[in-house]
């Protein structure tokens, strides 16, 4: 089958993603998608662009084009009409020359973009593990500890927030000392195999470390590719190392944001070093977004110079290419217990957008985006975003981090823990401590899943603070820590099954509880609109899901290019009052259908990282 494939240039004041207005024609090949369908109509109050209805202030409405495909029912008839036949060879960009790296997996060589990982071992113990342990030890529910020691745990509860590399050893200390003890007294004929996989990682670093709960920390997570060169200085590829850590439903990295400007137009590799803790058993399947090349049809584009040592504050925005394509760049099991380094193989950097790593089995929220640095939004690259907010170097003394921390709202669950805990350290006993361990748990309960609203509570002076859902809304979102809490009106945790065929409309309402702005972008993420294949690849043998989730390659669109901004929220000026949530409410005219992989993709594109809430 042959397509031509339509790319519509950037306009102004977009995403710089790809905002219709002009229509050009690519190399024919039978590869390319189907014609890339023109971008979405957006209308706010006062809009005056034919075909908008009348919107009230506080409201977008969204009204994308028809897919690209003739009606279906790909749920009721799977895979659906936007479904395209899979080509085993790499995929050309507009000028007609091949994307190398574009193909991930062949029936002959399903790992096409990385060898074997290397595996070992590491201490499986989580964030909420420790967490769990502090506060029932405290709460009185695992036996008493001593007064002068529970400051011990406190601390050692703040620097699992905070992130510290060096975690307090009088906390861990107490920690397993007290476990140990409760173990030996009510289980004393525990096997010896089940006590040391019981105490044993108690006893040892934490993999974890480093890895902040409060997400105050963006701009110590900027890094740049390091170019490989030849014995001539000429640049032949590039790496980057990038650390994760999955448990329960998250995923924390180091790398937020890169910069790979040194292998524009070389392949380079990203070397994944992924550590799975307790309950983060999954498959690694990290889905890369590309680009055309920014040089079409523009052949004057060049990337922007970026001197070695320049800081990254002063990175250039490079040319916004238009959207192409996507793939799974692997689709791994992974063990808890273990870090395994993957060595992914990515095309020249001029075609990389960003790579969002997703853990298929707990989807959302098991979720981490690195992205480009020095894509630019409303005039300003992603590294100025998050500078801007949380100051250069957060973590370079007491006092940058106490004021990055307190631009995170405190309706944050995380937030809470650390405001009860700080409380708490003043004086660890006593009915008042009581309280505040208790409201401590039920902010960590409430950590602990973000497919549903943080619970509303009782502060001081009698005020209830809180989000509750919008009946009136499919979906309410709450942006808070710098990530997103959500939950459907009709009880789903993952799923908007509502969105079977075209001319489904979304009802979205936003809460902003972070004191700073947050936006937000919906992606028609794996072709529902433009189409997607599969590519080869199983993992059942291995006890992966493979036969269920493929390695698939799809091409992306906008349902939004430019951000919709919800405003930061406002502190009160007394106890007496809550804050004042930033609000905005988005309407969104779904005029094709689905993909059945998933169905859309929000995300913060001011603050990404985790900030997402991808939905099926």
């Amino acid at each position: 089958m042959t397509f031509r494939q339509f790319i519509i240039a950037a306009a102004p004041g977009a995403l710089l993603l790809g905002a219709a207005v002009t229509a050009y024609p690519a190399a024919a090949d039978p590869v390319l998608p189907q014609p890339q369908r023109i971008d979405s109509l957006t209308c706010t109050h006062g809009s005056t662009d034919t075909g908008c209805p009348a919107v009230p202030q506080g409201k977008t409405v969204i009204i994308t084009d028809e897919g690209l495909f003739p009606p279906s029912k790909p749920f009721q008839d799977p895979p659906g009409g936007n479904f395209l036949a899979t080509n085993y060879v790499n995929l050309k960009d507009g000028f007609g020359k091949e994307i190398k790296n574009s193909l991930p997996s062949t029936p002959v060589v399903p790992y096409n973009l990385h060898p074997a990982p290397v595996v070992t071992n590491v201490n499986p113990r989580s964030p909420r593990d420790d967490l769990d342990d502090i506060l029932m030890i405290l709460r009185g529910k695992k036996g008493k500890v001593k007064a002068p020691r529970r400051k011990h745990l406190i601390q050692l509860a703040l620097d699992i927030l905070e992130g510290e590399k060096q975690l307090s050893k009088p906390g861990l200390d107490t920690l397993s000392e007290h476990i140990k003890y409760q173990t030996d007294s009510t289980m004393p004929n525990l096997a010896p195999e089940s006590r040391a996989r019981l105490i044993g990682p108690l006893l040892q670093d934490r993999a974890y470390a480093g890895f902040a709960l409060l997400h105050y920390d963006g701009p110590n997570k900027i890094k740049r590719v390091t170019p490989i060169k030849d014995a001539y200085g000429k640049v032949i590829g590039g790496n980057v190392d990038i650390t994760q850590v999955w448990y329960d439903n998250h995923i924390e990295a180091d790398t937020a944001l890169l910069n790979p400007v040194d292998v524009w137009d070389v392949p380079w590799t990203m070397t994944f070093k992924v550590r799975v803790l307790n309950r983060g058993f999954d498959d690694f399947s990290p889905y890369a977004m590309f680009t055309d090349d920014p040089a079409y049809p523009d052949t004057g584009v060049k990337a922007p110079p970026t001197p070695p040592g320049q800081s990254s504050i002063d990175w250039k925005p490079w040319p916004p290419g238009l959207p192409s394509f996507g793939i799974d760049q692997t689709f791994f099991p992974m063990s808890e217990g273990t870090q395994s380094v993957f060595k992914i193989k990515m095309p020249p950097a001029k075609y990389w957008h960003l790579t969002y790593t997703w853990g298929w089995r707990w989807h959302p929220p098991r979720v981490q985006t690195t992205d480009r640095a020095t894509k630019s939004i409303m005039g300003k690259t992603l590294v100025r975003w998050e500078t801007d907010v949380f100051g250069l170097d957060p973590r370079g003394s007491e006092q940058s981090k106490l004021a990055a921390i307190g631009k995170i709202g405190d309706l944050a669950p995380a937030k809470r823990m650390w405001n009860t805990f700080r409380e708490a350290y003043k004086k660890p006993h006593g009915p008042a401590a009581k309280k505040l361990y208790e409201a401590a748990w039920h902010a960590f309960q409430d950590w602990k899943d973000r497919t549903r609203l943080p619970r509303t509570y009782l502060a001081k002076g009698g005020v209830r603070r809180g989000v509750e859902v919008d009946k009136d809304a499919d979906l309410t979102l709450l942006y808070v820590n710098n990530t997103i809490y959500g939950q459907f009106t009709d009880g789903s945790v993952r799923l908007f099954s509502k969105w079977q065929k075209r001319g489904t409309a979304l009802k979205v309402t936003l809460h902003n509880g972070d004191y700073f702005k947050h936006g937000y972008v919906n992606v028609d993420l794996v072709g529902g609109a433009r189409g997607w294949s599969n590519q080869f690849k199983s993992s059942i043998k291995v006890a992966g899901s493979g036969a269920w989730f493929t390695f698939g390659r799809s091409y992306w669109s906008m349902n939004n290019p430019k951000p919709i901004i919800i405003p930061a929220a406002k502190k009160p000026y007394g106890q007496e009052t809550a804050d004042t949530l930033g609000k905005h409410k988005v309407e969104i005219q779904l005029n094709y259908e689905p993909s059945t992989r998933l169905r859309f993709y929000q995300f913060d594109p001011l603050h990404h990282d985790v900030a997402i809430f991808s939905v099926h």
